[in-house]
């Protein structure tokens, strides 16, 4: 795992107080991975802040106006 994105996003959200972090790409959670192209683009258009190592992750952080960090993909998807 990318640990500085995992550890960055943990403190981030221990300091504004947030319990739930979504993780899209884990093909673990069949039911986040598997929505569409509107409930992927509904979770960043309500999202506080994004952590993603994706281009469509950034793309979406820039037209949603929201706090975004980008970071290298170290890995392939889970």
């Amino acid at each position: 795992k990318n640990s500085i994105l995992w550890n960055r996003r943990n403190t981030y959200a221990g300091s504004i107080g947030y319990k739930e972090i979504i993780y899209l790409n884990s093909v673990k959670d069949e039911k986040l991975y598997t929505i569409g192209p509107d409930e992927f683009v509904y979770m960043f258009s309500h999202a506080d802040a994004i952590f993603t190592d994706s281009y469509h992750g950034c793309i979406f952080s820039i037209l949603f106006h929201k706090n975004f960090w980008v970071f290298k993909r170290l890995y392939p998807l889970e």
